[in-house]
């Protein structure tokens, strides 16, 4: 479980494509000497697990159905990626809660700059788009933000200097893709009232009724 409160900005040191999916390993830098293999890591808010650690460099694998799903197979080598590890019990909680599972792609449509920062719009599905409201959560290449207004098939969040200069956001131009990862509230929300409205309730069981006398 994430936040999507960004820790640091890795580079992208090799991809290697093979039978199962690909090895991809990034240049952690300083993060790096908090993770060790078998941890969960997210990276452009997608969960993955450390393999192999070698100096500043994290290796992780990553199967077809995560570059199905993802942006992953358009990363480039030295290309910036987002990074955070998985919060621990005790430390704050920033953000919003993020699985590290992508729902699907967004393309950047406009990034329009203001006095504060940038407005960005994202064009996604319409069935992302069915998932998220305006003022709720959403977690785009892993970074926690607030979404200011929702369109047909577009919504927008507003960027901040500060998440401009700690996050890959700040070099994406219109055009480029994103991962996006919509709140699990939502989602489980969603999933409710369509199970309602279905019909399809699930069955109730009757509560067990026990007495000293069965457990003797």
């Amino acid at each position: 479980m994430f936040t999507g409160i960004i820790q640091s900005v890795g580079k992208v040191a090799r991809l290697q494509r093979n039978s199962a999916g690909l090895n991809l390993s990034i240049n952690c830098g300083t993060l790096s000497k908090k993770i060790s293999p078998s941890d969960s890591v997210a990276i452009n808010g997608i969960c993955l697990t450390a393999v192999k650690c070698a100096g500043q460099v994290v290796s992780f694998d990553v199967v077809k159905e995560t570059i199905n799903r993802t942006n992953l197979s358009k990363l480039r080598i030295g290309e910036k990626v987002n990074l955070e590890l998985a919060i621990r019990a005790g430390e704050p909680f920033g953000g919003h809660f993020v699985q590290g599972h992508i729902d699907g792609i967004g393309i950047i449509a406009r990034k329009a700059k203001t006095t504060e920062g940038y407005i960005l719009e994202i064009k996604a599905s319409q069935n992302l788009i069915n998932q998220i409201i305006e003022k709720g959560s959403i977690a785009i290449d892993g970074i926690s933000l607030t979404i200011i207004s929702l369109k047909k098939d577009k919504f927008t969040v507003a960027l901040i200097p500060y998440t401009l200069s700690h996050t890959n956001l700040g070099e994406k131009s219109v055009g480029a893709t994103v991962n996006l990862e919509v709140d699990i509230i939502g989602k489980w929300v969603r999933k409710i009232m369509e199970t309602k409205s279905s019909g399809n309730n699930p069955k109730k069981f009757s509560k067990p009724s026990l007495s000293l006398e069965s457990l003797l």
